[in-house]
């Protein structure tokens, strides 16, 4: 393999906006860095989907991909998201190089045909029962089921039943946001399943894996804390699912980031309960700082060439931060200079030095801040250190305690997983 040197080339991060400090992180790789985000809309666009990434430095926002794709000026193509697969597929026909799920995002986008390739592989499932209309769906519900969508992550991310006092108003909301569609809707709802869950957190070439694989825990919209590890120590569950995983990845020449939600119950079975076809938010914002060489990865494995990663630290920690000002206003948020490469904006544009968080999706959710070490706690302890200074109207910053990681380790070790 002959090596090339990357500040000689270009890259062109495509995203939707969650992903934006990937293009901030590549600057540090790459000699041009280019960012675009759709901002069309529906024939009626605002300005303010055209700031996400400006200001950022090093990064160039670009009004379309199309008036450099007949040209050399762009070197690799990287798609975080799960989304705009036509154009990943048309670019690499074109000969582009392309990081990205493109055809394999089935898995993530359609729960349905996902649960039948998962029985089909004679793994374990957990109990779904399709449901069309919402009515129905309310009317079916069970407490403690999953709710689940195909392709329309806008309309409702898998949500928690709990009981009809704490939970109802969801479903309404749904069914009024959706009418009068809202009858011929499908839905899913998923029992659920005793145990534990984990995840492993890495990329495929062509459905090899690198030796070095992150895996870890999430508390889901809290935080995420996990490890490097090397592949054959990784929790056996994990590298059941990813050898099912291989022959897809095989046989559409998958070349991107992924992660699993992996349930495993009291019987130490693992039930693959979704994949998400894309950088995972989180942790990808501890794979920006873990890891060197993640420009390097991304390039030659668009060639079909599977690179190690070189890691910084061994442990880290995400966590997440949400602001209810950020569903309907830009938020300013103040970030120390000596810990923004920690600080993980999502729609961020950068106005006079000062981060700001665009509004263009009505979430709260508005980024995170990581953590690193050489121990769990070092990376626990970095973490909160690195957010104590960042503010922001009604900005929270979920750091896990000491006694949330650990009533997560005794979890794990009840179920023979040892972290």
């Amino acid at each position: 393999m002959k090596k090339v040197n990357l500040k000689d080339l270009s890259v062109c991060v495509f995203d939707t906006g969650s992903f934006t400090p990937l293009a901030q992180r590549l600057t540090e790789e790459f000699k041009k860095v280019l960012y675009f985000s759709p901002w069309e809309g529906n024939g009626f666009p605002k300005s303010k989907f055209n700031m996400v990434g400006t200001g950022i430095k090093g990064v160039e926002r670009i009004h379309s991909i199309w008036d450099y794709v007949d040209g050399d000026e762009i070197d690799l193509y990287v798609f975080p998201d799960c989304y705009y697969c036509t154009e990943q597929e048309y670019l690499r026909r074109q000969g582009k190089l392309v990081w990205g799920s493109a055809a394999t995002s089935w898995l993530e986008r359609n729960k349905s045909e996902f649960y039948e390739w998962v029985d089909k592989q004679e793994m374990p499932v957990a109990e779904t029962i399709f449901e069309t209309g919402i009515e129905k769906l309310a009317k079916n519900i069970k407490p403690d089921e999953f709710i689940k969508i195909n392709e329309y992550r806008g309309d409702l991310e898998t949500l928690k039943y709990y009981d009809r006092e704490r939970s109802e108003f969801r479903l309404k909301e749904l069914e009024l946001n959706l009418s009068p569609f809202d009858k011929t809707y499908k839905a899913l709802r998923q029992k659920k399943i005793d145990g534990v869950e984990i995840g492993g957190d890495t990329y495929t070439v062509d459905g090899k894996y690198p030796k070095s694989y992150l895996w870890g825990i999430e508390d889901k919209d809290r935080y995420y804390f996990g490890k490097i590890a090397p592949y054959e120590s990784v929790p056996e569950q994990i590298q059941y699912v990813d050898e099912k995983l291989a022959g897809v990845f095989k046989k559409e020449n998958t070349r991107s980031h992924f992660s699993h939600e992996i349930r495993v119950a009291q019987s130490c079975s693992p039930f693959f309960i979704d994949f998400t076809a894309r950088f995972p938010n989180p942790p990808y914002q501890l794979q920006l700082e873990m890891i060197k060489n993640l420009g390097e990865i991304m390039y030659y494995g668009a060639r079909g060439e599977l690179i190690e990663p070189v890691y910084e630290d061994k442990y880290g920690v995400v966590a997440v931060f949400k602001s209810p000002t950020a569903e309907d206003y830009n938020l300013p948020i103040k970030v120390p200079d000596k810990v923004k490469k920690f600080v993980k904006v999502m729609n961020l544009a950068v106005v006079d030095g000062e981060y700001l968080a665009v509004n263009i999706n009505k979430f709260d959710e508005c980024g995170a801040v990581v953590g690193t070490g050489s121990t769990l706690w070092d990376a626990r302890d970095n973490c909160e250190e690195n957010a104590k200074d960042v503010k922001a109207d009604g900005l929270i910053i979920d750091v896990p305690s000491k006694e949330d990681i650990e009533n997560k380790l005794k979890e794990l070790k009840q179920y023979g997983i040892i972290f």
